[in-house]
């Protein structure tokens, strides 16, 4: 059980990574297209 606790929290941990990456991506793309108009 607790390695099954374990690795929930790696995936857990592993969404708010890709969250905190996709929303650097975003703030990129969103100022690259204010840039262009």
């Amino acid at each position: 059980m607790a390695v099954i606790g374990a690795e929930i929290g790696d995936l857990n941990g592993l969404n708010t990574s890709l969250k905190r990456q996709s929303g650097v991506v975003d703030t990129l793309l969103s100022e690259r297209t204010t840039q262009v108009q």
